[in-house]
């Protein structure tokens, strides 16, 4: 008795078909193993033409990247030869201001001096870390990065409590643009002539990494205004203690 072609024909599609889904079914699978979260990699928004090819497989996920604090604690203490040793800064002669000087001492803040070429605010110790004014092109230069790290100064919890709210990089990126325009104000306010020209391109690289929302610039600038505030007042009042001690 002859074999049926038609039904021997829908047999083999239906094995063909079988295998197809198997394979499809791995592939999804594969993709979604892929696709769960870990230390180094994030779903998101951004990545259409992954999530166009695999469609609902794919979990969304999103993973929570450490701050650059928490960072800072995860390479603290790796061997001598994790790190790059920067060049000893320069002796640029670059002077102190008397004045200005007593003013940034009347605020109260903790400022150290090392010959660490690093300007920063380190919130764990509550302390300003900078360089030897010496190390500056101008006395200008100097200052105007002191006002940055003295803005970041009152973000503490013991004063403005801002820093301590937020603990992502939009946070991160957020608290940059507060100090940068802070030291602008402080500045105008001193009498120290800022460098606009770099604090604008360094005021567009951060709402850049906020994803160009051009109205947190306007609450940034906000919460620099209160943080030269606080500034202002402080050493207003160290100094009225002081005299009134002396």
């Amino acid at each position: 008795m002859a074999k049926n072609p038609k039904k021997s024909e829908d047999v083999e599609e239906k094995e063909v078909s079988a295998a197809t889904e198997e394979t499809k079914e791995t592939e999804e699978s594969t993709a979604i193993e892929k696709a769960k979260p870990n230390a180094l990699s994030t779903i998101g928004e951004g990545d259409e033409a992954f999530l166009s090819l695999y469609g609902s497989a794919v979990e969304r996920v999103s993973v929570e990247l450490p701050t650059p604090a928490a960072f800072q604690e995860i390479i603290d203490g790796l061997p001598e030869e994790f790190y790059i040793a920067p060049e000893p800064a320069r002796d640029l002669g670059t002077q102190e201001d008397p004045e200005l000087e007593a003013f940034f001492a009347s605020t109260g803040a903790e400022i150290v001096t090392s010959t660490e070429p690093r300007a920063y605010y380190r919130l764990s110790t509550d302390q300003v870390h900078m360089p030897p004014i010496a190390t500056f092109f101008d006395a200008a230069r100097y200052y105007g990065v002191l006002g940055h790290e003295l803005t970041h100064w009152t973000g503490s919890t013991k004063r403005l409590d801002r820093i301590n709210k937020y603990n992502n990089r939009t946070a991160y990126a957020f608290e940059e643009l507060v100090a940068e325009i802070g030291a602008c104000i402080l500045g105008v306010k001193l009498g120290i002539e800022p460098d606009f020209d770099q604090s604008a391109a360094y005021v567009e690289n951060w709402l850049e990494a906020l994803k160009n929302d051009k109205g947190l610039i306007f609450k940034a600038a906000s919460e620099a205004q209160k943080a030269v505030d606080f500034i202002m007042e402080a050493a207003t009042s160290n100094d009225a203690k002081a005299r009134e001690a002396a």
